[in-house]
């Protein structure tokens, strides 16, 4: 990790305006907080972590013991009557995720809190206002609901499918794991066939051929839960051939099949899988299959999970219900949908702007369910509820290269939901899904993670999720099997629309081609607003650039796509207009990456006004602000911003079109300045979550997460996301339960590691400094630099946590790894790693893995290549570690030169370019990069402007800014620089300007917090500090000189410094 000089604050007592005593009515107690959120509503962690802070204008005042009180009623917390806790006055300056440590939590219970807080005298007290938070339901016995959902079938009842059609085998003398099927059958030659479908499943997984063609690959990947349906009209023959390659599964192996023919004329022809069928294995010759069981018999129940390759209508599912005529007292809707779900009653959207709840997890281990307050919402008497069903991440049939079709957990969309009524005279009632809902499709034809939406207005259902209406072509809803993943509540911040973006341009490069420009690249979707005759088709392609003839192009994002056909959809949505004047619509189950909008199939030229985007994401608090003097750099942060939101789609993902995966390199390497700028404490916890579900048993984790086991390998720069996202919530958070609660998951992945070491170092593996310019380097090297990482931070999490051993353990496997990547990759010689890219050299200063009587000289190595390149030759790893290396060794002055210019490679020349989002490449002179146009893996730059050119930077001893470093870097082309920063403590502040030779220094350093303010000068009589020489004040005020800069301590408060001759 960078190295720091650590200082000791000296706790000191300033006169008249600065005294320690706290009065009682200059102090609040603010920002109550549980589980990191104000008043949240649906938690189920049973021991929540607490958090205040104090707002007051004294000068370094610090907590000296607080007492929480915890109550089952307004009432009772009024009266200061903790029944559920009263922790009593503790003896303690924590106000930072303080484990709640009193009674029982029961579900859906609301908890009313507040905290009283004591100065560090312990003379003056003060009450915080009020705060609540309410539980979801704790165990899975409390779910009385089931799993619901409907199957839209494009041939005969689903339900009978299968019957007559057995599950069969080998004998059970057959002792071999792998078999082959086979059935030979004639197609009768004198009738057309309109259609042939191959409906089947086994167990675990089957390859099927028919007259020697691949018409299914399984991939080695299977469960015996899901149908596959696959059209295979075009392998037929006359005489033809089917045969299926199977593999068992931990158990009993079974097939279970059915190929159904039509013929123009109406006829059919059937081939049920049975004992007519021939087997072999690779030690045996041809024979008779045996039967298993019937379909729907154990050991397999009856198939009610076919997830067909193509997308189908959405299911529409509906309940009426009465509520009792009383005073509704408050109203919860808790559901479950992995596919995502819209959720109305009695009309009304309920969640407000919210998108997307379900998230994405594996989810086969962990299902999220939500919390809606839909207290406004249900009324006296007749109510109905309604819920349309969207795909996700759950149902993905869009064909990409990451196997999501082929997902173990991949289902049709269902649903779990509950709705709790609670009324003023303590009655209550739920209503639960289950069989007695009804199901049907509607106008949503289509819908795709990837692909985008199909909505016909034609088929829209009226006032449906309304008390009244007529049910009468709706069914019964089928009653689907549980996902299998734990049931959880979601406690990141929910996806919803922060920004509305008006187009700026609507051309017409070619007749009925229509091109909108938004302005802007975003990730969301846009609401259309036109009229159009009836039956006219829309069609919207999205896209990030543009053609020279002005028409889209779409190839930088459909590279990783594999289409059945060439007019599969991808980015697309289509709309069908009614014809019944002006028609408002917007998609609700995806969201795509784009700027641009190719419009095709209306009669008329749309106008600007038809068009309205919406940016949607991770729907974050502002924690950080940052604007300085230089446009350039301004603009940098608001395209860096822009990625980073785009890329929060409730996991951190990569870009917002071609892929939308959670690559683990580009999480780590964007979560420190997503920190700086937003409250992501939970969005990265679910991450870990995320990353816990995907590990295996011997600690190897997927470079994607959450992953359909697609990129599962060794790789330490991808993999330490793990660690280092877990070790970042800590010190910038004082998240220590993170540590605790993945503690033995992290262990496993750096104990697993070491073992493939030889000689010291593991080797290098697939990605290493990824998107480099023109010098790549070692991927041993920037391996082996993450393993020492890894080892270290496990090192410094055990001693956290009080386990000694494993401290000692860990920090051995550190030096060990440090020791023999200096015999490799360090030549003394020449002061300079591997081959001395910018990458090796950066890392291992950056890493403190350089041997300290060396450092000088390698620094001086890397400033000699930088100035011989004259730009940043690195890719994501070394783009982070350069930048801070150089602030870090008194060089940023070289770092702002590589920031703030527009020739290529760097920031500047991208935003010179046009880009409104970060993108994710450097390109060439003259030519942007052509990959994505919002990619978040170089956005660290946004981080270093706040540590090393505003200067607020985290204390690595001290978590939480509970001590942090004012260490403002004033540079040429910078005439000021404001940046804020809310801790878990409150809000930081450094601003500083440069005029008349003087640099003016402000800085606010929030209650129950101290600082070291470390200005660059050689001597404190340049330092003006309360009118006064800050030699002066020497005894008063405590500061030394150290390294050409003037350490000074300080204690809360705001301060202000004038700096002579900077």
């Amino acid at each position: 990790m960078p190295f720091h000089k650590t200082y000791l604050l000296l706790i000191f007592c300033l006169l008249g305006s600065w005294s320690t005593s706290a009065q009682i009515n200059s102090s609040s107690i603010e920002n109550l907080r549980c589980e990191s959120t104000i008043d949240p509503i649906g938690i189920d962690a049973v021991n929540p972590r607490l958090s205040w802070i104090t707002v007051t204008k004294e000068k370094n005042w610090s907590q000296g013991a607080y007492q929480i009180l915890v109550a089952s009623s307004k009432q009772n917390l009024d009266k200061n009557i903790g029944d559920i806790w009263d922790s009593g006055e503790v003896r303690s300056a924590a106000s930072n995720q303080v484990s709640y440590m009193g009674k029982p939590l029961k579900s859906r219970n609301v908890y009313y809190w507040k905290v009283k807080v004591w100065d560090a005298a312990l003379k003056n007290a003060v009450w915080s206002k009020p705060a609540y938070w309410e539980m979801g339901i704790l165990k899975e016995s409390e779910w009385q609901a089931q799993w619901i959902g409907r199957h839209n079938n494009s041939f005969d009842d689903f339900d009978n499918q299968l019957i007559g059609s057995d599950w069969i085998w080998a004998p059970k003398d057959l002792k071999s794991s792998k078999i082959s099927l086979k059935k030979e059958f004639t197609i009768n030659s004198s009738k057309k066939i309109k259609s042939a479908y191959f409906l089947f499943t086994a167990d675990q997984f089957a390859d099927v051929f028919i007259n020697g063609e691949l018409v299914y690959g399984a991939g080695g990947k299977g469960k015996f839960e899901e149908l596959k349906k696959v059209d295979v009209i075009k392998f037929l023959k006359v005489k033809n051939t089917i045969e299926i390659f199977a593999k068992k599964g931990e158990k009993q192996g079974g097939f279970i099949g059915r190929l159904k023919v039509i013929y123009q004329d109406g006829d059919t022809l059937l081939i049920k899988s049975d004992q007519s069928w021939l087997i072999a294995a690779p030690e045996t010759k041809e024979n008779q299959a045996v039967k298993i069981a019937d379909f729907g018999q154990k050991p397999w129940s009856r198939m009610l999970d076919y997830a067909p390759l193509q997308s189908e209508p959405a299911p529409y599912l509906r309940k009426n219900f009465v509520a009792q005529k009383l005073t509704v007292k408050r109203a919860r809707v808790y559901f479950a949908a992995p596919g995502w779900a819209e959720i109305q009653l009695n009309g009304k959207k309920a969640g407000g702007e919210r998108l997307r709840d379900a998230g994405f997890t594996r989810f086969d281990k962990r299902i999220l369910y939500t919390t809606y307050d839909v207290t406004n919402l249900v009324i006296p008497g007749q109510n109905a509820l309604g819920v349309i069903l969207g795909t996700g991440w759950y149902d993905t049939h869009d064909l990409a290269v990451w196997n999501l079709e082929r997902a173990p957990w991949r289902g049709r969309p269902r649903l779990k939901l509950q709705l709790f009524i609670e009324y003023t005279d303590g009655r209550s009632q739920t209503i639960v899904s289950d069989g007695s809902w009804n199901a049907t499709t509607g106008p949503i034809l289509a819908d795709g993670i990837y692909s985008g939406t199909v909505y016909d207005a034609n088929k829209e259902l009226g006032d449906w999720s309304k008390a009244g209406f007529k049910e009468n072509a709706w069914k019964k809803v089928t009653l689907m099997p549980d996902p299998g993943g734990v049931m959880m509540a979601m406690q990141s911040p929910p996806v919803a629309v922060s920004k509305i973006i008006k187009p700026v341009a609507v051309t017409e490069p070619k007749p009925g081609v229509y091109i909108v420009d938004m302005g802007e690249n975003f990730s969301g979707h846009v609401q259309i607003s036109m009229s159009a005759p009836k039956g006219t088709k829309m069609t919207m392609k999205h896209a990030e650039l543009l053609k020279p003839d002005g028409t889209i192009e779409r190839g930088n994002i459909m590279s990783f796509m594999a289409p059945t056909h060439p007019e599969q959809y991808f980015q697309t949505d289509v709309y069908v207009f009614k014809g019944q004047g002006k028609e408002t619509w917007e998609q609700q189950f995806t969201y795509h990456g784009f700027r641009y909008i190719e419009v095709t199939g209306l009669p008329f030229k749309p106008s600007l006004e038809n068009f309205t985007g919406k940016f949607s994401h991770t729907l974050f608090e502002q924690d950080g602000k940052l604007e300085t003097s230089n446009t350039l750099i301004n603009d940098i942060h608001k395209i860096i911003i822009q990625a980073y939101l785009s890329n929060a789609q409730n996991i951190p993902t990569d870009c917002p079109q071609r892929e939308k995966n959670g690559w683990t390199g580009d999480a780590h390497l964007a979560a420190e300045m997503g920190i700086m700028n937003f409250n992501t404490l939970t969005f990265y916890e679910k991450f870990l979550d995320d990353n816990y579900d995907a590990m295996m048993p011997d600690g190897e984790l997927p470079v994607i997460i959450p992953s359909a086991n697609w990129g599962l390998h060794w790789d330490p720069e991808w993999n330490s996301a793990y660690h280092l996202i877990a070790w970042y919530l800590y010190q910038y958070y004082g998240d220590v339960k993170v540590l605790a609660k993945h503690y033995d998951k992290l262990k496993l992945y750096v104990d697993n590691l070491a073992l493939k070491r030889k000689n010291g170092l593991t080797g290098g593996f697939t990605y290493g400094d990824w998107a480099f310019y023109d010098t790549q380097t070692s991927k041993k090297l920037t391996a082996n630099a993450y393993l020492f990482l890894d080892a270290q931070i496990m090192a410094n999490a055990a001693k956290i946590l009080g386990n000694n051993a494993d401290m000692l353990k860990y920090q051995s496997l550190a030096d060990d790894v440090k020791k023999n990547y200096n015999i490799t990759f360090l030549d003394r010689s020449k002061a300079t790693y591997d081959n001395g890219s910018q990458t090796a050299l950066s890392t291992s200063l950056y890493f403190d893995l350089v041997p300290d009587d060396m450092k000088k000289e390698v620094l001086k190595t890397l400033s000699n290549n930088i100035d011989s390149a004259g730009h940043i030759d690195a890719g994501i790893l070394g783009t982070k570690h350069l930048l801070r290396t150089l602030s870090d060794y008194h060089n940023t002055d070289l770092a702002f030169r590589l920031v703030n210019n527009t020739k290529n490679p760097g920031w500047g020349y991208l935003v010179k370019q046009g880009a409104t989002a970060l993108p994710g490449g450097w390109g060439r002179e003259g030519k942007p990069s052509l990959g994505s146009q919002n990619h978040i893996m170089f956005g660290d730059v946004d981080a270093w402007f706040y540590r090393d050119l505003a200067g607020i930077k985290h204390d690595p001893k001290s978590a939480g800014f509970k001590h942090f470093f004012i260490k403002p870097e004033p540079q040429d082309g910078l005439e000021w620089v404001k940046a804020s920063y809310r801790s878990v403590y409150g809000l930081i502040r450094s601003e500083w300007r440069k005029e008349a030779g003087k640099l003016h220094l402000k800085v606010e350093i929030p209650a129950n917090a101290f600082a070291t303010i470390i200005i660059p000068v050689s001597t404190p009589d340049q330092i003006n500090f309360d009118g006064k020489k800050l030699r002066e004040l020497s005894g008063i005020v405590d500061f030394k000189k150290e390294d050409n800069r003037v350490n000074i301590e300080m204690g809360s408060g705001i301060y202000e410094f004038e700096v002579e001759n900077l």
